[in-house]
């Protein structure tokens, strides 16, 4: 209530009238999102005379002697960040007299500033549920396909901190980087996305790996996809093949494999543009089954944990979550088939030490929930907790 409160003081009574009918016309939830992060701030900082003459100064030029200094500390923070190419801004939800009274340049240069720094913050779960800005990291971290790092968010003290996250060993003088995108999507996606909204191009190890790559969009035959997932769970996993038992033993490769070091003749295969959507929407088909089976479910789960490996640094936190998932499901298959139980409880429990080690690194405990109130790290304890009794019954 407190939180609604401030919101309504700060910006809301200024957009509220309007949000309904923008939030029905605009189709892109990432411009969407910029949207009303620009109009928060107009509404908070210049919805007074004195913030707004302040703004008209900055853009009337030098002869008006109005600097960066003289606005209100977040605008000063967001101007001193570089803006993306000159562009014009989309509608917002803003009062029409507010609007009106607000330099077009100004609301330009908030929405091409923004939409090059803009940060997603997420949920635990890895949702986006808002755009933010956080200064320092804009201009600290650089952007890689295989970054070394990774930013968190929580909410304390009424505020959102983020948290940037080392996910693998940097060396002494290595420069820590960020990926500004998902590392997951295809190199033509990529490199789209990071021309249209960052101005430049990728030209980081992955890249030039995949762009030396000959890959097919043609769906490779049942028999040869499954040869060539056996293939990469075998080489990922080499020291405990998981087809078999020693899966209890092991499951995080004892190599920082990485996509760099793929057998050649894997590499048009796991480079396939549609390869990781399908297996990804096979393991969810698998998931969210009313009756599971063991092995399409081990062999889909670490298919896509292979890829994951493949794709991500070792301790990124989707890689926790899809262990997390994988345990849960392993743990139904053994409810729903008692037959199964054997194999499902110790793997399960192994995917368990697993999602909890990866997340201790990459996932805050007091991260945002997810849309049902719950976290990762709660859904982790409760399971733990089924397998625990399930073990001393």
């Amino acid at each position: 209530k407190d939180c609604q409160s401030r919101s309504w003081k700060d910006h809301h009574r200024r957009i509220c009238k309007d949000l309904p009918h923008f939030l029905s016309s605009t189709t892109d939830p990432q411009q969407q999102l910029d949207s009303l992060l620009v109009a928060q701030l107009i509404a908070k900082h210049l919805g007074l005379d004195e913030g707004r003459g302040a703004i008209i100064r900055y853009f009337q030029g030098a002869s008006a002697k109005s600097t960066v200094d003289d606005l209100e500390s977040p605008l000063r923070a967001l101007f001193t960040l570089q803006p993306a190419e000159r562009i014009s801004s989309p509608p917002l939800p803003l009062q029409e007299a507010l609007l009106n009274a607000t330099p077009k340049a100004a609301i330009d240069h908030l929405f091409s500033t923004i939409q090059n720094n803009h940060f997603s913050v997420a949920s635990t779960y890895l949702h986006p549920i808002a755009h933010a800005i956080f200064s320092l990291a804009s201009r600290a971290f650089n952007h890689s396909c295989l970054p070394n790092a990774a930013p968190s968010y929580r909410y304390e003290n009424g505020c959102v901190w983020q948290d940037v996250r080392a996910l693998s060993d940097i060396e002494a003088d290595e420069e820590i980087t960020i990926s500004y995108i998902d590392s997951a999507s295809p190199l033509s996606s990529r490199q789209i996305a990071l021309r249209q909204t960052y101005v430049f191009e990728c030209t980081c190890s992955r890249c030039q790996l995949q762009a030396s790559v000959h890959t097919t969009t043609a769906p490779s035959p049942q028999h040869e996809l499954a040869g060539s997932e056996a293939t990469l769970r075998e080489w990922v996993f080499s020291d405990h093949p998981p087809e078999s038992s020693s899966v209890t033993a092991s499951l995080l490769p004892l190599t920082n494999v990485t996509i760099a070091g793929v057998p050649p003749a894997l590499l048009p295969f796991v480079y396939q543009d549609d390869y990781l959507p399908t297996v990804s929407s096979r393991f969810s088909d698998i998931a969210h089954s009313a009756n599971p089976k063991l092995d399409p479910a081990l062999c889909t789960g670490l298919t896509l944990l292979a890829m994951y490996f493949l794709i991500y640094p070792r301790h990124h936190p989707l890689i926790g979550l899809h262990c997390l998932e994988l345990a849960k499901v392993l743990w139904n298959v053994g409810i729903i088939s008692p037959a199964e139980e054997a194999r499902c409880r110790p793997m399960a429990g192994k995917l368990l030490d697993l999602a909890r080690s990866i997340m201790a690194v990459s996932l805050p405990p007091s991260g945002f929930e997810g849309e049902n109130g719950s976290s990762p790290w709660q859904d982790l304890q409760s399971l733990q907790g089924l397998l625990v009794g399930d073990i001393k019954d």
